[in-house]
């Protein structure tokens, strides 16, 4: 049975002495390259590489033909595939899985600024070119959380698992609504002050940007309903933006309900 590793090549004079020698077989093969302009790294150390998404079994190395794997040692990195051809050449920059079941990589030509993709290893191609200073797959890998730095504050977007922009980065955050792909709550910047409203996933806003705290997990008694506050006082919107119960009440966090004068409202008055 495989034992998915992700490792100090050091660690290997534990296993098994033919596992250790394919490993080393497979790093002497690797010739620095350049990618992007990046400069020529200096000869592998086998005692200080890293490798990430490594199958093994007792006779040695084994790489499924579908999966692809990143090695890494001073700050260098390339990815390659189950041959051992490199995808991305060996170069200085930052490369990371998102995912052992996926293809995706996340590929950073620098830890400041904007600088971070999201790569495909299958297509070999960047589905979001490094422009970025973060980017976040959502669990479900259909909705991409984008983050870009402006005038030194950093600004959420989203986008959809194909590369498209659906979202232009401009929010002070975004946020799913009880995990749910299809409703966002979001802040953005007015006045000097972050107000917060909802859109869609196409990108529709549904709740324009006027509340002081629009909440992204309170659908207490109905998925179709949301709780918002503004100065201090909550009321109840639907998921179309309409108040449906008016902003005059306080919160009880440990009870978990709006109330007015201790009493829980009824959402059928």
């Amino acid at each position: 049975m495989f034992t998915r590793l992700f490792f100090l090549l050091a660690l290997v004079s534990s296993t098994s002495g033919a596992a250790g020698s394919s490993i080393l077989s497979l790093i002497s093969t690797i010739q620095p390259k350049t990618y992007l302009n990046a400069p020529v790294p200096l000869p592998l150390k086998p005692d200080r590489v890293e490798i990430s998404d490594v199958s093994f079994s007792a006779d040695g190395l084994r790489l499924p033909v579908t999966r692809f794997y990143v090695i890494c040692q001073d700050e260098f990195c390339g990815l390659y595939n189950a041959a051992g051809q490199a995808i991305i050449p060996w170069q200085k920059i930052y490369i990371e899985n998102y995912d052992s079941e996926t293809d995706l990589f996340y590929v950073s030509t620098s830890f400041t600024g904007n600088h971070t993709g999201l790569y495909s290893a299958r297509q070999q191609q960047f589905i979001y070119p490094p422009v970025y200073s973060s980017i976040e797959l959502a669990e479900s890998s259909a909705i991409v959380f984008l983050w870009t730095y402006q005038n030194s504050a950093q600004l959420s977007g989203l986008g959809d698992a194909y590369g498209n922009v659906i979202i232009a980065p401009q929010f002070s955050s975004i946020q799913m609504i009880n995990q749910r792909p299809d409703a966002f709550v979001a802040g953005k910047r007015m006045n000097d002050k972050i107000l917060y409203g909802l859109f869609d996933f196409s990108g529709n806003i549904i709740i324009p940007f006027r509340y002081d705290t629009v909440s992204n997990t309170d659908y207490r008694y109905n998925i179709n309903f949301i709780a918002v506050a503004k100065n201090g006082r909550w009321g109840v919107i639907d998921k179309t933006g309409n108040l449906v119960r008016p902003l005059r009440y306080s919160r009880d966090d440990t009870e978990k309900w709006l109330t007015q004068r201790g009493a829980r409202p009824r959402f059928g008055d």
